[in-house]
């Protein structure tokens, strides 16, 4: 039996519609789908997706979370260094956080896109779609680099004497809201993609012996031996880590959200009855500052483990793709990845442009200097002339205010 190809490439709308369609041209014969494999296995797993694992998407990853993890670096060392300007690093960190800001929400709405398409809403179950998982892992990953600037201790504005002014103060509290409120509507971007990766990772599986299934396990596993020859499968083992660390990476960024969100509510309702809790305060303040300092050295870690679920998954799409003789989607060039390589770009140009003013700046300083500072004439001409040497002392005596110096100088010259 010949099985008709068309539409099997067409993966949009649920996982159970697509299966009764593909039991409808095969006549419930899985094993026929070898004769159209490009297009089932790539509607089932998927083909790659360059807008969100394109090559140009993954520079923008590890450069958002290089950038992050070295700026981070650099304050806490400006803090314990003269050798580095605190006012520079700050000043890098506050350009680092904007383009992070916009290339994360620019992904977080990507990935919402992403998901839809597949199912017309939030599930996504029982998919085995690599591309879904990719999605997954990339809206956590993104969101990672952001929290650098809210829990770093101590990030203020530039002070003045040592103490902060109060357009400094002011400043300071305008530029910590507006990061809170941007990375809070991030993350609530990102609750779709966690949304969807719960409902599939716990959610009932449709594949199974019961009748309500849309799948039985021996039809599933004839789809995966087509599919999957040749490639590296991702074990259970790797696919319970890949969830357990988007999981815990997402929780941690919630618990960040939920604290800013009822932090932002407490300033806002303040009164004098909290004042009784001033002691309580100060000292969940030294707390609050020990877990920041746990979470700037967990967010690196959790990053290289996201980092390598996601090449772990974008090498073994892509070896299925290659197996089954089709174009890897990821590996074309489009708008979106070439803003995701610049995207960063003015945080270099920042760190170019200070340091040359600093060096200007520099330069100005000794150019100043040098200017200031007259040489004296040799001693040898002054004491060989005792007209010039009375001529100064005279000088020095109209211009003392008393007669100390003139009293001062005569006792010189009786030497």
């Amino acid at each position: 039996m010949a099985l008709n190809c068309t539409g099997l490439d067409d993966r949009q709308g649920s996982f159970a519609s697509y299966i009764d369609k593909l039991r409808n041209a095969s006549d419930g014969d899985f094993t026929l789908a070898q004769q159209c494999k490009s297009q089932i296995c790539t509607a089932l797993w998927g083909g790659g997706n360059p807008d969100i694992s394109g090559v140009g998407m993954s520079v923008g990853y590890i450069c958002s979370s290089i950038l992050g993890a070295g700026l981070a670096m650099l304050y806490l060392l400006s803090k314990r260094s003269t050798r580095i300007k605190e006012t520079l690093v700050l000043k890098l960190l506050s350009v680092f956080d904007d383009c992070a800001t916009f290339f994360a929400f620019s992904i977080q709405i990507a990935c919402i896109v992403v998901l839809a398409r597949v199912d017309y809403g939030i599930t996504a179950v029982s998919m085995g779609d690599v591309t879904v998982r990719v999605t997954w892992t990339v809206s956590v990953l993104t969101l990672l680099p952001l929290m650098y600037t809210l829990i770093l201790p101590g990030m203020t504005q530039p002070q003045v004497g040592g103490c902060p002014t109060k357009s400094a103060r002011k400043a300071s509290s305008s530029s910590s809201n507006r990061r809170d409120l941007l990375f809070s509507i991030c993350w609530a971007c990102s609750v779709y993609s966690f949304m969807s990766r719960m409902i599939e990772s716990f959610g009932k599986n449709p594949i199974g012996a019961d009748p309500d299934d849309d799948l039985t396990v021996a039809e599933w596993k004839t789809l995966q031996d087509i599919c999957l020859a040749g490639t590296s499968r991702i074990s259970s083992a790797e696919d319970r880590l890949i969830n357990a660390f988007g999981i815990m990476a997402f929780l941690i960024l919630s618990g960040v959200a939920m604290s800013k969100i009822l932090m932002a509510g407490i300033r806002r309702h303040y009164d004098h009855k909290m004042q009784q809790y001033q002691g309580l305060i100060s000292k969940s303040r030294e707390l609050v500052s020990t877990l920041k300092l746990v979470l700037v050295a967990a967010i690196p870690l959790l990053s290289v483990v996201l980092f390598w679920s996601y090449f772990r998954l974008q090498s073994f799409q892509a070896t299925m793709i290659h197996t089954l003789g089709t174009q890897d989607s990821d590996g074309q060039w489009g708008f979106g990845q070439v803003v995701s390589v610049v995207v960063f770009l003015p945080v270099l140009v920042e760190a170019c442009f200070s340091w040359y003013e600093q060096e200007k700046e520099h330069t100005e300083e000794l150019d100043d200097l040098g200017k200031s500072i007259t040489m004296p004439e040799p001693h040898s001409r002054i004491s060989n002339s005792d007209d010039a040497d009375d001529d100064v002392s005279q000088r020095i005596v109209e211009m003392s205010p008393s007669g100390s110096t003139a009293k001062i100088l005569r006792n010189r010259q009786t030497m």
